[in-house]
């Protein structure tokens, strides 16, 4: 999955939310699938997909809550179908061009100021030698650091409970967008804005792809001074030194840069000046002459071994942990954008939409025949429900004075099977603990509580499903369900828009991508 699709896959996320809770704007683009039209593009475009693989859409709608593979395929077709309709009215592919600008931006201005770094630091003017100390702390002491600092950014990334990333970084662009690109850019600024709420999901993607764009500069930093390094040596006559102030022999002193020379000294034992190079080639400012008075000609003869070991540890401690660096990103951001799973809030209700539910397939009552059912005794097994044939196991939790057996039609609505059915939220909480406890290791696609209309979403609803999450563990879809029932209890309708809309700010509130509010539907 490129950058551009993953934009527009969130823009178009942003929208159909919109179209849901009733709240689209009048700058919001019209063509998500929230709009009847744009919902009838976009199930036409995926309908078309899964016939190019040869997938029924029944078929495709029971696998896709297990299949991340099959979920990039639904929403890529309905990436294509919108480019398409609306030409460029969505804003991936400026976003990934103005990366790609930025990030060949950082590559010329790092060639610049590595060019002017190198050439200042070995300027020679013919009479005061190059003092190579300030070349070492710039391009290798500095480097080393800064190679440090990045084995502590990869570390640091690949745990999971690290810090969510930089989300400030969305505000600024953000503002920047509205203040240079008019009416656009209040769009992807909005988009952007979004998206800092959405870190559970693309922290780590948004991370690679900055430590990647900032690898470019370092990139470009060490090219200039390279080819600046290089340039000085082949077309000017440059001498070297050493030289400080505080007491260093020269013995230390070459130990010194034989350490530094340690990466190489197995393959290029040259590129390291010896014991009596070093001696040789300490500078006294004050008798403006070498300490071991070198002569003009032994100085330039004592170049060679300074100027291999200079550009070597340019290359070996700047360039090539740089590239490596920005290698390493681009594939790391690449592998994430690929194994995005696509099963988060936003991407759940769009795929109900895209794929519609076909329901409980059974007969009719008039259509059986044989002698009725006999009814139960066993509490337990007058609340079992058997799973939808063609449906993925769920559990279903009703809450508060929600009965129980009212979930049956539910789960037929929703296209699912009810694996396991709980009360919770009523008066004794123990029933939410045993309700939780049998969640723990269950194999199941999806987590629904079912939430009578009129009921708000208190402190305690909210705390159990805070409770709930940590139960399942992240990324384990769950949602909600506030139904409205008819006079003889009897499932209805979902509940007016407005009070689905206070359900849906205040689960917004717990930060958790993987929990939404789920629609009935028709």
């Amino acid at each position: 999955m490129r950058v551009a699709d993953l934009v527009d896959l969130e823009c178009l996320f942003r929208e159909a939310s919109d179209s849901l809770g009733g709240a689209r704007s009048a700058g919001a683009l019209t063509g998500a699938v929230g709009g009847d039209a744009g919902e009838r593009r976009a199930r036409r475009a995926v309908q078309a997909a899964l016939e190019e693989q040869g997938i029924a859409p029944d078929a495709a709608r029971a696998r896709v809550p297990a299949d991340p593979v099959l979920r990039r395929t639904v929403f890529g077709a309905w990436i294509a179908a919108e480019r398409k309709h609306r030409a460029d009215d969505l804003p991936g592919r400026a976003v990934e061009s103005a990366l790609g600008l930025v990030g060949r931006a950082l590559l010329t201005v790092g060639l610049l100021f590595g060019a002017g770094a190198a050439g200042g630091l070995l300027h020679y003017d013919g009479e005061v030698p190059v003092n190579v100390l300030w070349f070492v702390a710039m391009f290798f002491a500095l480097q080393i650091g800064l190679l440090i600092g990045t084995l502590w950014f990869v570390l640091r990334a690949g745990r999971k409970s690290g810090s969510p990333g930089p989300g400030w970084i969305h505000l600024g662009v953000a503002a920047l967008l509205r203040r240079f690109l008019g009416e656009r850019g209040q769009r992807v600024a909005r988009l952007m804005e979004d998206l800092r709420h959405r870190h559970g999901v693309l922290a780590r993607i948004e991370a690679w792809t900055l430590f990647t764009l900032v690898q470019r500069f370092g990139v470009g930093f060490n090219v200039g001074a390279l080819l600046a390094c290089l340039t000085l040596v082949a077309f000017s006559d440059l001498v070297f030194s050493w030289s400080t102030t505080l007491e260093v022999e020269a013995s230390t002193a070459h130990t010194i840069a034989e350490s530094f020379a340690l990466p190489w000294s197995w393959l290029m034992p040259d590129a390291c000046p010896d014991l009596a190079a070093v001696e040789s080639s300490r500078w006294s400012r004050m008798q403006s002459a070498f300490v071991g008075g070198t002569s003009q000609a032994d100085a330039e003869r004592l170049a060679a071994g300074w100027w291999q070991f200079l550009v070597v540890g340019l290359c070996v401690y700047g360039l090539l942990p740089r590239s490596l660096s920005w290698w390493f990103g681009a594939t790391r951001a690449r592998r994430l954008r690929n194994a995005l799973q696509l099963d988060d809030g936003a991407a759940q209700q769009a795929l109900d939409r895209l794929l519609p539910r076909t329901g409980w397939d059974a007969p009719r009552p008039d259509e059986v025949r044989g002698a009725a059912p006999v009814p139960s005794v066993d509490p337990a097994a007058q609340h079992s429900m058997p799973a939808a044939p063609a449906g993925a196991a769920a559990a279903f939790l009703a809450w508060g004075s929600f009965p129980e057996p009212a979930v049956t039609p539910i789960a037929q609505r929703l296209g699912l099977g009810a694996a396991l059915t709980s009360s919770v939220g009523g008066a004794d909480l123990a029933a939410d603990d045993t309700a939780l406890a049998s969640l723990r290791g269950a194999e199941l696609a999806r987590v629904v509580l079912v939430v009578d209309a009129g009921q708000q979403p208190t402190k305690d609803a909210l705390r159990f499903l805070v409770s709930l999450r940590q139960t399942l563990g992240a990324g384990r879809p769950i949602a909600v369900v506030v139904v409205e029932r008819a006079i003889d209890g009897s499932v209805d309708r979902d509940a007016d828009p407005e009070e689905r809309e206070v359900w849906r700010r205040s689960l917004a509130s717990l930060g958790d991508t993987h929990l939404w509010l789920q629609e009935l539907g028709a």
